[in-house]
């Protein structure tokens, strides 16, 4: 489906959403989830994007295959971003 399918799930879910509005009886419970929503959001703003840990792939693609090999040595989100050193050496290819 591709970039099609996704902009006609788009364009349906935001058809389903104006229409929650305009109906008087959903328009309490749309209006709470928006700001249950919106206080989420806030959260990962405020405090959840500072305790993000990389996945096993992520620690190993970004330390160039010193992290992440070995997770039974390691031990799992050991490694975070800012230990990761970046340089400019070319990665290789498959």
């Amino acid at each position: 489906m591709g970039v099609w399918g996704a902009a006609v799930a788009g364009a349906i879910a935001l058809v389903a959403l104006i229409s929650l509005f305009l109906n008087p009886a959903y328009r309490p419970g749309v209006v709470g989830t928006l700001i249950y929503f919106l206080i989420g959001i806030a959260y990962f703003a405020i405090a959840g994007r500072h305790k993000l840990v990389l996945s096993p792939e992520e620690e190993f693609a970004l330390s160039h295959g010193q992290h992440g090999a070995n997770l039974e040595q390691e031990g799992y989100g050991t490694v975070s971003v800012t230990e990761i050193t970046t340089d400019d050496s070319p990665t290789r290819s498959p």
